[in-house]
């Protein structure tokens, strides 16, 4: 079994000149897992990638519809219902007026 050379930049991307047909038997076989590993890893990056970037998506559209509906449709507290049904609301003005 030889050393292999050297397969990775400083930035961590595989060299692609490297020729294995120079290797003996056991290190080629090292060398091709090895490519392989590399090539899974970076599928699964671009993976995880194009996840994240659809759950920020998610997220962004969660957040708009939260502030639209805030926007046009306050929530209601216990003190505007109470508002509404006993000091002065809709159904007060209706019995005031002679209509229940």
């Amino acid at each position: 079994m030889t050393n292999l050379p050297r397969l990775f930049t400083d930035k961590g991307e595989l060299i692609t000149g490297i020729d294995p047909s120079k290797f003996d038997a056991p290190t080629r076989a090292r060398f091709d897992a090895i490519v392989t590993a590399y090539r899974a890893d970076k599928g699964v990056a671009d993976a995880l990638d194009a996840a994240h970037a659809e759950i920020n998506a998610a997220q962004e559209a969660v957040t708009n519809t939260e502030a639209y509906e805030a926007a046009h449709w306050p929530k209601q507290t216990q003190h505007d219902l109470w508002k509404e049904n006993f000091a002065g609301g809709p159904r007060n003005r209706m019995t005031a007026r002679g209509l229940i």
